[in-house]
């Protein structure tokens, strides 16, 4: 009961507004977050307690401009949530380690550079934006009513797989749902691992998320394979602009390593989640609405000028309730393009 107590009431965190169960148990936080259902949260949180929310004993949840501009530009490292992982190694986006970040940005500099995205730039119009307007328009002449969300998330895989595989995952045009079904289910286990590191060593457990990852992974690992066999085929093979070119492709710039299997395959896995999940977001409703966990600097830190933040405390970067701050945004909530 003390140590309670003491996490409530006696720490600096205590000055941070927030529901009290908050303060003394993250299990709000973990129910939310594995319920897929965190950006909600923190957005009815935000606009109960203002733009600083304590969501768990040693976490709160920031969603003041300035603030996220400076969490975001200096040095606040990511947080150790990054460090449990679903995939077989840690990605260019997930580790966090300094020196690995640099190898991979190397390694694979070219590959998002905006050059190599306009090239193509005309597949990602005829299977992206001209099939959904295709599929858009078909639905209308049968007098069907139209889902956006829907449609941007299927706009989205689809284009995903174009950059990547150099092929449409046609969600769109055969709604064909596998793709998507596996992806939210990979986020799942991933969710509930990041919650339960432990859990990490018995994925197991949860057998159709386990099948989602391994059906995930082994599509990879399948390309990755045909790619490679194709390319040994120089009579038959053609240069290809994807992704999973870019990867086979890639070599550090001194001693010219190449990416491992289990490196390509977890930086595919990571771009297949990551990049739909931010896509069809971000058409569909205009905010962020992933978990973006940062560290607090060993001196510690004032946030909003008045919060004293210890270097054990983690930070949860809120920017789909940033994205609806009333002072910034006077009717967040309602579709004016003005």
């Amino acid at each position: 009961m003390g140590f309670l107590l003491k996490r409530a009431f006696f720490t600096p965190l205590s000055k941070i507004p927030g529901p009290f169960l908050n303060s003394v148990s993250n299990l709000p936080l973990c129910y939310y977050t594995v319920c897929g259902n965190y950006h909600t949260y923190t957005i009815s949180l935000h606009a109960k307690y203002g733009s600083i929310v304590r969501i768990g004993y040693n976490q709160i949840s920031l969603a003041n401009g300035s603030e996220l501009r400076r969490v975001l530009a200096t040095h606040f490292p990511k947080g150790k949530v990054y460090e449990t992982n679903v995939l077989p190694e840690q990605t260019t986006f997930t580790t966090t380690n300094p020196e690995l970040n640099k190898t991979r940005r190397r390694q694979m500099g070219n590959t998002y550079s905006m050059d190599n995205m306009r090239t193509m730039e005309d597949t990602i119009l005829e299977y992206g934006v001209l099939t959904l307007i295709g599929c858009w328009d078909a639905e209308i002449e049968k007098g069907a009513a139209v889902n956006c969300f829907c449609g941007f998330s299927g706009l989205a895989f689809d284009i995903i797989g174009v950059l990547i595989y150099g092929k449409s995952f046609d969600v769109l045009r055969l709604n064909n749902m596998t793709i998507i079904d596996n992806i939210h289910k990979l986020m799942v286990l991933s969710s509930i691992v990041t919650i339960l590191p432990v859990l990490g060593r018995f994925t197991w457990l949860f057998k159709d998320l386990s099948a989602a990852r391994y059906q995930l992974l082994n599509m990879a690992h399948m390309a990755i394979m045909q790619r490679k066999d194709n390319m040994c085929e120089k009579a038959v093979f053609s240069p290809h602009a994807d992704i999973l070119q870019k990867l086979v492709d890639a070599r550090s710039p001194g001693d010219g390593q190449t990416l491992s299997y289990n490196t390509m395959i977890a930086e595919i896995n990571m771009l297949l989640a990551a990049a739909t999940d931010t896509t069809s977001n971000a058409l569909s409703c205009p905010a962020a609405s992933g978990l973006f966990l940062r560290s607090v600097p060993t001196e510690g830190a004032i946030l909003c000028g008045q919060y004293q933040i210890l270097s054990t405390a983690e930070i949860c970067l809120s920017l789909a309730a940033s994205h609806r701050d009333p002072t910034v945004w006077p009717n967040p909530n309602v579709f004016d393009p003005e």
